[in-house]
């Protein structure tokens, strides 16, 4: 048996989307001027503001069997904590929100989001998504989901998935590849060692503080009484954390490892972000990427945490933001362009509405008669969506509620596998 659903697909190359599709992923919303920011308040009294994820127009959502139940025409806004590592009902309905504009909002001009966006990113016990690994380290923390235009269509889904079907070979593999290959990839390749140090959010102190409270809990541990003869040796990077001397030549190493860094990420700018790299450059990129791992594995234990396969992603995210601006780049590299298609990506099943979700732990949306306002899944390639462990971000709402336009009451969850 199958059901009807709305499927959103990146446009690609972005740039075959018509000039007037406001349906996207990320970037800036159409958001009037005179709307307030959707915000968050937490029990201590802080707040923040949410993420903006995605918008969809309405009028451009094709004919399935909920089509009634939302407005003819006018744009849906999301938006949602996005960095949250607990579900959202443990911060309450202020977690999300789905906003409602009647209007054409084509003509509404794109709203940069507040300075306070980006909530969690200095969370250091916990992974980031790839939009946070790789943003652009000195731009501000709500800038974290490129714009990727989307078009609709109505598809069946079938109640029992389908078995994931192959990938396309192409002429193009990013595997076998010198990476970093572009100055693109090679900027994010910088961004993410400048990230994992959280610069911009969190001061070197912060980090400093953590590592020292981690290896000083260590050692308490190691006094500890243990039923096992031999216990595992210390790792070196205890010792380091714990010693005030290491500390003071420790953030003059750092310092100038950045200071090097950002040089570097102008000087690949200023050759054009749309640039093949020559050998020299590319091992300029992998050196200061490699300082980087033996400056982390001085105070972590798995270092930067960068490997092959981060390289093949940030080629791949590169060129999903490059051909935005640069589509002339995708003339003469049809293989390279078809490798990094949304199609080739190994994640999820697809962004949707409408129909059925696509549930992880099950009966994802509670509630009489839920209706699936929009499901977003990982999608690391193009907005830099990585839910969790490869879940989804689901929005719902009653069939009462969405025929009422009562959009404010809908719900949010993000679930991982």
């Amino acid at each position: 048996m199958a059901s009807d659903v709305i499927l959103l697909e990146r446009y690609w190359p972005p740039a075959t989307a018509p000039a007037d599709t406001i349906s996207q992923l990320g970037g800036w919303p159409n958001l009037p001027a005179d709307w307030p920011w959707p915000r968050i308040q937490f029990e201590d009294g802080s707040s923040a503001a949410l993420d903006f994820v995605a918008q969809i127009d309405l009028a451009g959502l094709p004919t399935v069997s909920q089509r009634s139940l939302l407005p003819a025409t006018g744009t849906l806004y999301f938006f949602v904590l996005s960095q949250s590592n607990v579900p959202l009902h443990e911060y309450g309905p202020e977690a999300a929100r789905v906003l409602y504009y009647p209007g054409d909002a084509r003509d509404i001009p794109r709203r940069a989001p507040p300075p306070d966006a980006g909530w969690g990113l200095g969370d250091l016990d916990y992974a980031h998504m790839h939009a946070a690994e790789f943003r652009n380290t000195d731009a501000p923390p709500g800038d974290l989901f490129p714009r990727c235009p989307l078009r609709a269509r109505a598809a069946l889904i079938a109640d029992e998935p389908e078995p994931r079907q192959r990938r396309t070979e192409t002429g193009f593999e990013f595997r076998d590849t010198d990476l970093p290959f572009r100055v693109e990839d090679a900027l994010l390749h910088i961004n993410f060692a400048r990230n994992d140090w959280s610069e911009n959010i969190l001061p070197f102190s912060t980090i400093r503080s953590a590592a020292i409270q981690y290896g000083e809990e260590y050692l308490e541990f190691e006094k500890r009484p243990s039923k096992w003869e031999d216990k595992l040796p210390r790792p070196a990077y205890i010792d380091n954390v714990v010693s005030p001397e290491f500390w003071l030549k420790y953030e003059r190493e750092y310092a100038d490892w950045r200071q090097r860094a950002i040089a570097l990420w102008h000087q690949l700018t200023d050759l054009g972000r749309a640039t093949i790299l020559d050998s020299e450059h590319r091992a300029s990129v992998v050196a200061i990427v490699a300082e980087a791992d033996a400056l982390r594995e001085q105070i972590t234990r798995y270092g930067l945490g960068f490997s092959s396969f981060e390289s093949q992603q940030a080629a791949k995210i590169s060129l999903a933001t490059l051909l935005i601006d640069h589509p002339e780049t995708a003339i003469g590299h049809a293989d390279e362009v078809l490798a990094a298609h949304p199609t080739q990506s190994c994640f999820g099943s697809g962004h949707r509405m409408l129909g059925p979700p696509n549930d992880i732990q099950g009966e994802t949306m509670t509630g009489p008669e839920p209706v699936l306002l929009l499901q977003l899944d990982t999608d690391p390639w193009g907005p830099r969506f990585c839910w969790w462990d490869a879940g989804n971000l689901t929005f719902w709402i009653s069939a009462t509620d969405a025929a009422a336009g009562r959009f404010e009451l809908a719900r949010a969850e993000i679930e991982g596998h």
